[in-house]
């Protein structure tokens, strides 16, 4: 037996198996497994924050069709991050596993479902289920409004040309291919996209809910009875005269009664149009408080009079007064129909008439059946005259041209030899250099996680060694002495920093970070992002010089400053946050981080460690830093002097300045030719042998309260305010 045996794995033994390519897994890269340079997306958030940065890359504009934009592995990525976040707002699938989410409505199903229209082969297998295509619309409503929000933002990186106008204008054509495509995916399923439209009439809302419930529900308005509905109205307001203690109405409630159905039920009036009167006649109007004031009015008279005089006032009442009320009553409610919805109201107002119109129809059919349909219709209804997000932020706010794996054979601390700096050019190379960036959104808004600044930025490190040596030998000669604690430096080198980052650097995920250097001014500036922190390039735009970064000028740079913006905590523990020196080739490199935190997401942790490290570093060159405002004044016969405004942060610096200007701009200086803007925030003196002061500002832009402005100061620099960042 074992001879047989044998001799039947020998003619196996050598046998190829070729697997089934239907039985394999994917080995793509997804969300669960990033990869910028497979995926061209990456998506970062700090801890468990909503907001996020989406940085893509150009390889999404190969796409020539909606077919390769959904099949991209980037789409893949996106919706795949997206989809849990807003499957849970909707209620026919929010108690669903997100696996069997993901499988019903994920990629492959919307791929499928518009490839088959297109190609016009109706595939019943796909969204063919009760309801699914109506769960499918409100996912991709859902997205659009998380996509587009301000808590996404959305940076386009491409590899830079060289050609920085090319780039650029890369940057806004891809923006608006991706808008064209996401904008074709909603029309698939009937959806608006950059919703923009006018407040809506209560007619006009009432109208299109009708619609809607009509096209979800498939039951025409004409199947719905109202008889049950007008009864309890009735029943309404009989207990309101009842109350009152109005006779006279109890008694002509008949005729009341009467004069309802047959307004309702007019033969004038569609079904659509009867129901909508009914609402508003029953739930918007004050037809109840006004019917139940004129019985009240006229009981008042006959309480006045013998019961002879009453009995004329009754048939005067009956035969002209009361028809005439009765016009001035719904009149009163078809004004109601044309009074505008805002937008503030327009989801109450929906939800309440979509409740209105399931109860009428559950009690047609006497049952609960089409309650599930309440969000549904509301959904839909709503998103028509609802001002969407794509109306308001673009799909890429910021665009960037990156320099990344270059040689840093040719980088000057290379070359130099600076062997403790090699981890600089290491951390260009691989995480990127910004070479320009533009706003493709005019207006950028920006959601933080944190209203304030949070963390103090102190020095970490020893300045000059041991400066106490010899109290410290005196101390631990005494016995039993804590003299010794006094003395006791516990800030550690500047070496202990300087190997942490350079063992970090080697082991960091290049991915998750980029640079940016500026070199327009007196520092020469390194600033390196983590990608959840990248929103903040937008306003650094705004307020720093725009520069054009080539190649050649990388590989020469050497940063006086580093600005670690996301870092995380356990490389400099205990405080986390603040600075210290790097010793390098023209004195100190000044280098701060600001920890990787909800508590950090603000723009203060990101400009205000940049004005530390840079005040540390125009010390050491001999200035001396201001906080302030300056500006150069000119006058008609060509004399010009300066003016430093000095104070803390919300006295009123750049308002003051603000207010002259726009008192030149109305022409009430008078000798004053032009006004200068050096700086606005920050300062820098320098003086020299002779004693004159030379100021030099640290940027070009204002981080300002714009509520703070004149109306007449934004009316002239109006432009200015609208492409701000909020």
């Amino acid at each position: 037996f074992i001879d047989q045996v044998l001799d039947d794995f020998s003619l196996i033994r050598n046998l190829q198996k070729k697997p089934f390519q239907s039985l394999l897994i994917d080995n793509r890269w997804t969300l669960y497994h990033a990869s910028p340079v497979v995926s061209g997306v990456s998506i970062h958030s700090i801890d468990d924050s909503q907001n996020a940065v989406i940085e893509f890359t150009d390889n999404l504009g190969r796409c020539s069709s909606l077919p390769e934009f959904i099949q991209s592995k980037a789409f893949t990525s996106i919706y795949e991050n997206l989809l849990p976040q807003v499957y849970h707002k909707i209620p026919a699938i929010k108690h669903l596993a997100f696996s069997h989410v993901l499988a019903y409505f994920g990629k492959s199903t919307l791929l499928k479902y518009i490839t088959n229209k297109l190609n016009y082969e109706p595939n019943h297998y796909v969204l063919d289920a009760p309801d699914e295509d109506l769960i499918m619309a409100e996912i991709l409503l859902e997205m659009e409004r998380l996509l587009f929000s301000s808590g996404k933002t959305k940076i386009m990186a491409l590899g830079s040309s060289g050609n920085h106008h090319s780039d650029i204008a890369r940057m806004e054509g891809l923006n608006s291919l991706f808008r064209k495509f996401i904008e074709e995916l909603m029309l698939h399923f009937n959806l608006p996209f950059e919703n923009d439209p006018s407040a809506p009439s209560m007619q006009e809302l009432i109208q299109t809910i009708q619609e809607k419930f009509v096209e979800i529900v498939g039951v025409d308005m004409k199947h719905i009875d109202l008889d049950h509905s007008l009864k309890t109205f009735g029943d309404e307001i009989y207990a309101h005269l009842e109350e009152a203690e109005l006779h006279l109405g109890k008694k002509l409630f008949g005729d009341i009664n009467r004069r309802i159905h047959e307004r309702v039920h007019s033969s004038e009036l569609s079904a659509a149009q009867r129901i909508a009167y009914l609402y508003l006649l029953k739930e918007k109007s004050a037809f109840k408080t006004n019917i139940i004031g004129m019985f009240k009015a006229f009981q008042r008279q006959l309480d006045k009079i013998d019961d002879r005089e009453a009995e004329t006032l009754i048939n005067e009442f009956l035969y002209r007064a009361l028809p005439e009320e009765w016009h001035l009553l719904w009149d009163e409610v078809s004004e109601y129909g044309n009074k505008k919805v805002p937008a503030e109201e327009l989801h109450q107002e929906t939800r309440w008439f979509v409740l209105f119109l399931i109860q009428l129809m559950n009690s047609t059919k006497a049952n609960e059946h089409y309650y599930p349909y309440v969000h549904t219709v509301m959904r839909l209804s709503e998103a028509v005259f609802l001002k969407q997000n794509s109306a308001i932020n673009e799909m890429v706010q910021h665009g960037i041209s990156v320099y990344e794996h270059f040689d840093i054979k040719q980088h000057t601390l290379i070359k130099n030899g600076e062997k403790s700096l090699e981890w600089i050019p290491q951390m260009l190379s691989q995480c990127g250099v910004i070479a320009t960036e533009q706003n493709v959104q005019t207006h950028t808004r920006i959601v933080t996680d944190s209203k304030k600044r949070e963390f103090p930025y102190h020095r970490l490190d020893r300045t000059h060694g041991e400066e106490n040596k010899k109290e410290k030998i005196d101390a631990l000669a005494q016995k039993n002495s804590n003299e010794y604690i006094k003395v006791l430096d516990t800030r550690p080198m500047p070496s202990f920093f300087q190997n942490r980052i350079q063992q970090f650097i080697g082991n960091m995920d290049a991915g998750d970070y980029r640079c940016k250097i500026f070199n327009g001014g007196l520092v020469n500036e390194l600033f390196v992002f983590h990608k959840s922190y990248m929103k903040y390039l937008a306003d650094n735009f705004r307020l720093m010089q725009k520069q054009e970064v080539t190649l050649e000028e990388i590989q020469k740079f050497v940063p006086d400053t580093i600005c670690f913006y996301g870092f995380p905590e356990k490389l400099i523990s205990f405080p986390q946050v603040g600075y210290f020196d790097i010793p390098g080739p023209r004195g100190n490199i000044k280098t701060i981080v600001a920890p990787l935190r909800k508590e950090a997401d603000y723009f203060g942790n990101i400009k205000k460690p940049r004005l530390t490290v840079m005040n540390e570093k125009i010390k050491e060159m001999g200035g001396i830093p201001i906080h302030g405002s300056m500006f150069a004044v000119e006058e008609e016969d060509g004399a010009v002097f300066v003016v430093q405004i000095s104070g803390d942060s919300g006295v009123g610096k750049s308002e003051m300045l603000a207010a002259m200007m726009l008192k030149w701009m109305k022409q009430n200086l008078t000798g004053v030719r032009s006004l200068k803007m050096i700086a606005g925030d920050m300062l820098h003196l320098f003086p020299d042998q002779q004693g004159n002061l030379y100021g030099i500002g640290t940027e070009e832009g204002d981080f300002s309260r714009v509520t703070d402005f004149d109306p007449d100061y934004i009316k002239f620099y109006y432009t200015l305010f609208e492409s701000a960042s909020d």
